[in-house]
This record gives structure tokens, C-alpha cells and sequence, in this order.
């Protein structure tokens, strides 16, 4: 069964996303025939001490000339907004709830769709502990702007404390798609996949190889042979410039997202061989592929895992329709069910 699988995948790339996308064979021959000479060495590639950027508070959508906008709060409020909500603040950190709120009051008079005041006035509950009335608050400024991670990270929180860890976890779903990189939806997201009995898979698209060029030489290091296919699908399109004119590709998001989907697919054909000859053998950015083209999230797996790892505001910018997708594919990628014995309640 297992061969047949693979087999399965070697004959994929001929229809896979309507586009015609090379193996690991095809591309042996092209760099056979190719004028550079490609040399390649298995070497171990170091992590990268990278810290990868978070967004910031505040982001709405707006609809503009038929395109999605994300702008700021801040950048929109009025300077009796901005007062107000600085007053808020004031008072809050004073534990002053009420008067923080009668502050609130008044701007949200003035700005009633502004999903930030909204979470600040669900914290003036959370902190005087009635936690109906921010829930309440938290799920209005989710309904206003589906883009507030703070406001879905404020919902888990406060959904963990009243033991509804099933809609905490989804809650959490959404602050971590919008917020990848934040530690503290991070460390929420963990807990509340513990308390109903989930083991959170970590790890990041960092690829094990590295392309260098030297003279007439394209230099590849890899890690693994998954990594060494994926990174000649790379090198093909870096040096090759007339290899990218041979895709069908309307722009260039669209021959970016071709890319993308080669390389992987390439990643892929090789550990699902290696898989084969050993199925301990672990490489869960390949793995994940493979599960995201079976359930038809290869899109969301490359804006997620790779696009957003870098530039976590793309993610901002999607319909709540492709945000929901991009949900539904953290959800199958990152989590696994564990034993019942296992789970922390």
C-alpha cells in the first residue's frame, strides 16, 4: 500500500494544480543539459538565529476601490479619540474600571466600529473579574474586526478560565494564524491544545540548505535528500533564466506561488521515497505538504508556513473566508490528538 502511494505522488505533478510542475527527474535532466555545472554536498545546516516579526495592535480591513485595505486605528482616530482612549488607559492601570470605561463610553460614541476600544473595555471587566461582560466585549470586537488577534487571544484566556477549552482552542486557532510569531498567543495556544487533549507540532519552514554561486557554479548544500530536491528546484529557478518563462503565470504572485509548489512538491516526491525505505524518517515541512495538498490547502500551507513566517500582515489582508482556510490548515497540520491519559484538565 505504501509503494502504491508513492507511486501515486510520482504520477501527481503531471495535473496537480492545473499546471504541469517538473519532479525531481525532470529537473535532472535540465541541469544535465544546463551550461552551469551544479555541485552538491550533504552537510549539516545550522539553525537560523532569526527572530521573525510579530504585527501590531490595531490593524482593520477596509474595502477601497473594490480592494481589501489593513490600515491602523491609530493612523484613523480622532484627536479626541486618541484622548479618550489615552484617558482609558490611565484609569485602567490606576484599576480605576469604571472611570476607564466611562471614557471608553465616549469614544466609542464617536468611533463605534473601533474593535480596540472594544477589547480595552472587555479588559476593564476582565480585570474587575466579570468575566460575561469582557467575553461579551471581546466576541463584539471580533464580530466588527475579524482581524484582531488581541481580541481572539482575550476570548481563549478568558474561555480557559471558564473551562470551555474546546472554543478557547478555537479562539486561540485565530490569534495564532494572525500573529504567528507572537510568544504570547504562543504559549496560549499550547496550553489550551493540552486541555482538550492536543499535541501542538512545532516547528517552522526553515529549509536545510543552502545555494551559493561561484563562477560558472551553482554550489548546493543540503541536509537530507527531501532538502536536496527541494533545494535543485530552487537553484533551477534562481540561475536558470529562462526556466521561469516556460510557466503559465499571470503575474508575479502567480509564478511565485508556482515556485513554491515545484520546490515542495519536489521536497515531498523525495521523502515520501525515503519514507518508503524507512518510515521513521521525519521531515514535518514535507509532511505537512503532503497533508495539505490531499485536503486542497496547498495555497494556506505556502502563505502560512512560509509567506507569514516573515511577513505575518499577509495574513491581515485575506477575506474571513481565507483566514477560515488558513485556520482549517493549522488545525490539520500542527496538531496531533494524544491518548486521553495524556490530556491536562
Amino acid at each position: 500500500m505504501k509503494l502504491v502511494h508513492t507511486i501515486l505522488w510520482l504520477c501527481l505533478p503531471v495535473c496537480l494544480f492545473a499546471q504541469k510542475l517538473n519532479t525531481p527527474s525532470d529537473l535532472k535532466t535540465l541541469v544535465h543539459q544546463s551550461d552551469l555545472q551544479y555541485e552538491y554536498t550533504s552537510e549539516a545546516i545550522p539553525d537560523l538565529d532569526t527572530e521573525f516579526p510579530m504585527i501590531g495592535a490595531g490593524l482593520f480591513v477596509v474595502q477601497e476601490n473594490g480592494e481589501q485595505q489593513v490600515l491602523n486605528y491609530r493612523e484613523t482616530e480622532s484627536k479626541f479619540v486618541k484622548s479618550q482612549r489615552n484617558k482609558a488607559i490611565k484609569f485602567l492601570q490606576k484599576k480605576e474600571y469604571v472611570k476607564a470605561r466611562a471614557e471608553l463610553s465616549k469614544a466609542l460614541e464617536a468611533m463605534p466600529s473601533h474593535s480596540g476600544l472594544m477589547t480595552l473595555m472587555g479588559r476593564t471587566y476582565q480585570y474587575e473579574n466579570t468575566p460575561d461582560q469582557a467575553l461579551s466585549w471581546y466576541k463584539k470586537s471580533t464580530t466588527v474586526n475579524y482581524i484582531d488577534y488581541e481580541a481572539y487571544l482575550e476570548i481563549a484566556r478568558s474561555l480557559i478560565e471558564k473551562e470551555e477549552y474546546e472554543t478557547a482552542f478555537k479562539a486561540a486557532l485565530f490569534a495564532k494564524a494572525l500573529n504567528r510569531n507572537n510568544p504570547r498567543v504562543q504559549e496560549t495556544l499550547q496550553k489550551v491544545a493540552l486541555l482538550n487533549g492536543m499535541a501542538y507540532k512545532d516547528w517552522s519552514f526553515v529549509p536545510k540548505m543552502k545555494i551559493e554561486n561561484e563562477s560558472n557554479t551553482v554550489k548546493i548544500s543540503y541536509e537530507g535528500e527531501a532538502w536536496k530536491a527541494y533545494a535543485m528546484s530552487e537553484a533551477v529557478w534562481e540561475n536558470e533564466p529562462e526556466y521561469a518563462k516556460t510557466k503559465a503565470a499571470k503575474n508575479e504572485q502567480e509564478l511565485d506561488m508556482i515556485r513554491y509548489k515545484e520546490s515542495l512538491l519536489n521536497g515531498v516526491i523525495a521523502y515520501e521515497l525515503m519514507k518508503y525505505a524507512d518510515p521513521k524518517v521525519q521531515y514535518p515541512e514535507m509532511e505537512a505538504f503532503s497533508v495539505a495538498i490531499g485536503e486542497s490547502l496547498a495555497d494556506e500551507y505556502i502563505y502560512y508556513e512560509i509567506i507569514s513566517l516573515k511577513d505575518p500582515y499577509c495574513i491581515s489582508s485575506m477575506s474571513k473566508d481565507d483566514l477560515d482556510q488558513i485556520v482549517q490548515y493549522l488545525l490539520l497540520a500542527h496538531f496531533d490528538k494524544m491518548p486521553v491519559k495524556y490530556a491536562v484538565k
